[in-house]
């Protein structure tokens, strides 16, 4: 009976060990995927921002551009017209 419990006891503790090796390995698996993904969405975000960054960029220029043309354009009028204001 006591070679009985001892086995079933060695039994439990070797399950228990095994059961314990798999958790970690689970863990550690899932852990790198966490962080993998994690990295692969941060990189995204950021590919988003440079690209909004960049298009909003373009846009302040095509603006400013704009502006400088009519401030040109009107120096340019005023300039023709003796100095008063552009008609």
């Amino acid at each position: 009976m006591a070679a009985c419990a001892a086995a079933m006891g060695v039994g439990v503790t070797l399950g228990a060990i095994r059961l314990r090796r798999g958790w970690e390995r689970a863990a550690r698996s899932f852990v790198g995927r966490a962080l993998e993904d994690a990295r692969v969405a941060i990189h995204a975000e950021q590919q988003g921002l440079r690209m909004r960054w960049a298009y909003l960029t373009v846009q302040q220029r095509a603006i400013a551009s704009h502006r400088r043309r009519i401030l040109d354009d009107a120096s340019g009028a005023a300039a023709t017209n003796g100095g008063g204001t552009a008609t």
